[in-house]
C-alpha cells in the first residue's frame, strides 16, 4: 500500500478497512475484530469523542486493561484529532490522578472501577470504549505537526514527565520500524507491554498500518515463560518485540514459526542475543521516549558469534546520532566515549507543561543546516565503533533501565523521604543478571511513634510508584557510610548489598507438604535460605518475573494452573500460596483448557 509522507496511522488502517475488510486486524482474549469492524468502532467513538469537544491538540485519557478495546480507543482519539494519553489501570491511583491532572486531559476513555474513580477525582468526563455518536459527524483532522500522544516517563524531579510525539515523528518511527521487523499482511506481531510503555507504539501500530494482525498477550502470559511460550506458538506470531529480560525465559524454547525479534528497552546480554541470533532474525533497537520509540538498530547475524557487547547499531531512518564531549556539541574523537545525541525527525516535541526541561533536553542541533533543528541529550554514554555502529556504554546520571522500564532513582529516593518516618533514603542498582538489577533501598529511620520496617515502607511507596518501581530490598541503617567529600559512599553502600534482612517476626517452619515444598521453591528462586511461611515474597526481593517463575515450579510439581494473581494477592506468603494450591488442586486446577495451535492458511510472501 502506497503512502506519502503526510499520510496519517489511523488514515492507514482505514485503508486497510477498505481492502481487506475480513481480515482480523487485533486478536484478544476478550474479542477479535476485522479491521472493518475496528474502523467502524473507532468511527463511532471518535464521533462521541468529538461531540466531547476532543480535537487537534485535545489530549484525551485511556484506562482500558490490554485489550481490543484499548486499540479501538487509540484510533478513535486519532481520528477525532486529538492525542492520547495512556494510563495503566494497575498503576497506584495517586500516580493516575497526577499523570491525568498534568497532562490536562478533557475526556477519559475507559472501563472499571479504576477509571470510575479516575473520572470522579480529576472531574473528567468518562466514555465507554463502546460509545458511539453519528459517525459522518466531522471536524478537523490531526495535522502531521499535531500532538499524537503523551505518554510518561519516570523523572528526577521526583515526579513523572509527559513526553509529546507528534504525527510527523510517529510517521517516521512507523515507516523507518516497519521493513526491518517485516510487519505486513498475514504477518502476525504479539503485543506484550502495557501501553504505557512506549515500545507498545511500535508493535500495535506498525502491524495495524502494514495490514497485519495484532495479538494480545495477557499479562499472566508475559509473566509466564510456559504460558508466553504456548501462546507465541499456538497463534504462529511472525513478530515479537520484548525487553532482554523477558526474552532470557524464552531462550530455551523453540519457536518455530517465528521469524523476528525484537530485543529493546535496556541493554541486552551477549549471550541472548547469539542464542537468538542462530534460530531467527534478531535486531537490538535503541531510542529514548523522547525520539520515538527507536533511534538506531542492529541486526545480530549468526556470523557475529558473541559479541563482546551488543551494539546499538546505526541510526534509523530520518534520524541522526551523534557523540558529544559537551554540551555545546563538541564531537567525540573517533572511538571516544561521549554523551548520546540524537536529532532528525524522531526528536519529540518536549515535556509537556516542563519548559525548563525540555530546554535543558532539547538543545539546538549545531550539526544541522536546517533551521529550527534540535538535539535531544540522551544522558547516555556511547562510542562508534571501527565498523560505525554505535555501543552503548552506560549513564552519565542516575538514570537506570531494569526489566526494560526506564526509571529514574532519584523519584524513588524523593519518595521515601516524604513519609514522615524517614530522616534521609539512598536508592541504588545492585548486581544485574538476565532478569535485570536489583533496586536497593537504604534508609535512615526519623523519630516516632512505632517500629520502622521495610513493610511500613513498602506500603508507602506501592501508593505513589508501580510495582517494577519499588525497591527488591529496603535496608534501615543507623548512618550512612560517607567518602571523605561528606557525601554518602555509594560504592561502600553497594558492597554492602541489601545486607542481613531485619526480621519483624520470627521464623515460622512449613506445617505441611505442600508448605514445605512451596518453601524450597522459593528459596530456589530468591536464592535465600532463611524464609518462613509467613515472610512477604516481595519484602523478600520478589518480582513479577520471579513471581512467574514460582508459578511455572508450581504448576510443573503440583499439576495445577495459578494465575499471577493469586501470587501477587493471597499467595504473598508461602501459607496463603499453599491454601490457594490446595483448593486448585482439590478443584482439578483451574479448569481451563490448554493452548492449543489453531491451524491457519499458510503465510503469504510480503514483497520487500
Amino acid at each position: 500500500m502506497e503512502s506519502g509522507p503526510g499520510t496519517l496511522a489511523h488514515q492507514l488502517v482505514a485503508r486497510w478497512a477498505r481492502e481487506r475488510p475480513d481480515a482480523v486486524a487485533v486478536s484478544s482474549e476478550r474479542r477479535s475484530l476485522t479491521y472493518a469492524q475496528l474502523d467502524t468502532r473507532a468511527d463511532r467513538l471518535a464521533g462521541a469523542l468529538r461531540a466531547h469537544g476532543v480535537g487537534p491538540e485535545t489530549r484525551v485519557g485511556i484506562c482500558l486493561p490490554r485489550t481490543a478495546d484499548w486499540i479501538t480507543a487509540l484510533l478513535a482519539v486519532f481520528k477525532a484529532g486529538g492525542a492520547y494519553v495512556p494510563l495503566d489501570p494497575e498503576y497506584p491511583a495517586a500516580r493516575l490522578e497526577y499523570m491525568l491532572t498534568d497532562s490536562a486531559a478533557t475526556v477519559l476513555v475507559g472501563a472499571g472501577p479504576t477509571a470510575d474513580h479516575l473520572a470522579r477525582a480529576c472531574d473528567v468526563p468518562l466514555l465507554a470504549p463502546a460509545a458511539g455518536a453519528d459517525a459522518t459527524a466531522t471536524g478537523p483532522g490531526p495535522h502531521p505537526d499535531n500532538l499524537a500522544y503523551v505518554i510518561y516517563t519516570s523523572g528526577s524531579t521526583g515526579r513523572p514527565k509527559g513526553v509529546q510525539v507528534t504525527h510527523a515523528s510517529l510517521g517516521n518511527m512507523l515507516a523507518g520500524l516497519a521493513p526491518a521487523l517485516e510487519v505486513g499482511p498475514g504477518r502476525r506481531t504479539l503485543q506484550c507491554v502495557s501501553f504505557s510503555f512506549d515500545i507498545s507504539v511500535f508493535d500495535t501500530l506498525a502491524t495495524l498500518t502494514n495490514g497485519g494482525t495484532l495479538v494480545i498477550a495477557t499479562k499472566e502470559e508475559v509473566a509466564s515463560p510456559e504460558r508466553l511460550a504456548d501462546r507465541l506458538r499456538g497463534e504462529r506470531i511472525h513478530t515479537v518485540a520484548l525487553p532482554p529480560s523477558v526474552l532470557a525465559t524464552l531462550v530455551d524454547q523453540e519457536f518455530p514459526d517465528l521469524a523476528v525479534v525484537g530485543s529493546g528497552g535496556e541493554a541486552c546480554p551477549p549471550k541472548l542475543a547469539a542464542s537468538f541470533a542462530a534460530r531467527h532474525r534478531f535486531v537490538n533497537g535503541y531510542g529514548p521516549t523522547e525520539t520515538t520509540v527507536a533511534a538506531s538498530l542492529f541486526e545480530v547475524t549468526p556470523a557475529h558469534g558473541e559479541l563482546p557487547s551488543v551494539p546499538i547499531g546505526a541510526p534509523c531512518a530520518g534520524v541522526s546520532l551523534y557523540v558529544v564531549d559537551d554540551p555545546a556539541g563538541t564531537a567525540s574523537p573517533p572511538g571516544g566515549t561521549g554523551e548520546i545525541c540524537i536529532g532528525g525527525a524522531g526528536v519529540a516535541r518536549g515535556y509537556l507543561g516542563r519548559p525548563a526541561l525540555t530546554a535543558a533536553a532539547f538543545v539546538p542541533d549545531p550539526f544541522s543546516d536546517v533551521p529550527g533543528s534540535r538535539l535531544y541529550r540522551t544522558g547516555d554514554l556511547g562510542r562508534f565503533l571501527p565498523d560505525g555502529a554505535l555501543e552503548f556504554s552506560g549513564r552519565a546520571d542516575g538514570q537506570v533501565k531494569i526489566r526494560g522500564h526506564r526509571i529514574e532513582l532519584n523519584e524513588i529516593r524523593q519518595a521515601l523521604e516524604r513519609h514522615p518516618r524517614v530522616s534521609q533514603a539512598a536508592v541504588l542498582v545492585g548486581e544485574t543478571g538476565l532478569l535485570g538489577g536489583q533496586i536497593l533501598a537504604f534508609v535512615l529511620p526519623a523519630p516516632g511513634p512505632g517500629p520502622v520496617t521495610g513493610g511500613l515502607l513498602r506500603r508507602h511507596l506501592a501508593d505513589e510508584l508501580p510495582d517494577y518501581m519499588i525497591p527488591n530490598s529496603i535496608a534501615l541503617l543507623r548512618e550512612f557510610p560517607l567518602t571523605p567529600n561528606h557525601k554518602v559512599d555509594h560504592a561502600a553502600l553497594l558492597a554492602r548489598g541489601a545486607g542481613p534482612r531485619r526480621r519483624d517476626a520470627p521464623v515460622v517452619a512449613p506445617r505441611t507438604p505442600v508448605e514445605a515444598d512451596l518453601l524450597r521453591i522459593w528459596q530456589e528462586v530468591l536464592g535465600q535460605p532463611e524464609i518462613g511461611v509467613r515472610d512477604d515474597f516481595f519484602e523478600l526481593g520478589g518480582h513479577s518475573l520471579l513471581a512467574a517463575q514460582v508459578v511455572a515450579r508450581i504448576e510443573k510439581a503440583h499439576g495445577v494452573q495459578l494465575r499471577l494473581e493469586t501470587l501477587l494477592a493471597q499467595g504473598r506468603t508461602v501459607e496463603g500460596l499453599a491454601e490457594a494450591v490446595s483448593r486448585a488442586a482439590a478443584g482439578g486446577g483451574t479448569g481451563r483448557p490448554p493452548i492449543t495451535r489453531i491451524p491457519r492458511p499458510a503465510r503469504r510472501t510480503v514483497p520487500s
